[in-house]
């Protein structure tokens, strides 16, 4: 009898193991968000979904020394080092889309392309030390997405995917870009996991 028991409480411990994996590969698989790969141009795949309009101007880089950079008011900085200091290395980077080659500044938890008209196009946030100041709301891999609602107490209406923010870029003539900024975080824990500019 003992060892029906130890089998039966062994047979439902593998059945709960069991479950739990395959709920956890469900929720992988429901989860679109993915980090754009280091070898290609970031790109979204929100299409046509409803996005937080800012200007270019409202979204400042800080760096892990706590020098700051304006996007698009400094897109014409070639030289990185007297802002956030010196990059662990900085790497060529071949950009299909362009066909043409790129400078990739690498820092830890970040980078930033610089293309052949020696205009910054490209962050990329994955690690904490660099943060986003948009519109006021500091914004920091590692922390709660829900900062955003000081800014944009509204942007719970805008999540993609339960994982996703987008914002489109206004032009000063009113237009939107064809650029688009996403902020990614984890649906469990809320917290930011990626924050990175594109193309679609």
């Amino acid at each position: 009898m003992k060892r029906l028991k130890s089998i039966s409480t062994i047979f439902t411990a593998i059945t709960c193991l069991l479950l739990v994996l395959y709920i956890s590969s469900q929720a992988q698989k429901g989860n679109s968000c993915s980090n754009p790969m280091n070898n290609s141009l970031p790109s979204s795949g929100l299409g046509q979904i409803k996005k937080i309009v800012i200007q270019d101007t409202d979204v400042l880089i800080i760096g892990s020394n706590g020098g700051n950079l304006n996007f698009r008011t400094q897109f014409r900085t070639t030289d990185l080092t007297p802002i956030f200091g010196k990059p662990t290395r900085i790497t060529d980077f071949y950009a299909e889309m362009e066909d043409s080659w790129w400078k990739k500044w690498e820092y830890p938890g970040a980078y930033f392309l610089i293309d052949p008209g020696k205009t910054l196009e490209f962050f990329h946030i994955s690690g904490p030390g660099f943060k986003l100041n948009v519109k006021g709301a500091i914004l920091e891999v590692g922390k709660p997405i829900d900062e955003l609602a000081k800014a944009f107490p509204d942007f719970k209406n805008y999540i993609i995917d339960n994982c996703a923010i987008g914002f489109a870029f206004q032009m000063t003539n009113g237009e939107l870009s064809d650029e688009f900024m996403e902020i990614q975080f984890d649906p469990i824990t809320r917290n930011i996991t990626s924050m990175f500019n594109g193309m679609p």
